[in-house]
């Protein structure tokens, strides 16, 4: 399913990572972040415009 799993898993060194699990999570919230102000906000707001233009014809 993922082609670079095993890569990844080959490239670890065996020991423990010294940060801390909060610092792992900061990429997925940065993506997160990112994927919400670049599709879910802009459709939102079109959803609105359009749902005014729709009220307006009433």
């Amino acid at each position: 399913m993922f082609p670079f799993e095993s890569v990844a898993y080959a490239q670890s060194t065996g020991e423990e990572s010294s940060q801390s699990p909060f610092f792992q999570f900061i990429p997925l919230v940065l993506i997160l972040g990112v994927f919400w102000f670049l599709i879910i906000r802009p459709q939102q707001k079109k959803q609105k415009a359009h749902q005014r233009m729709v009220d307006s014809l009433n």
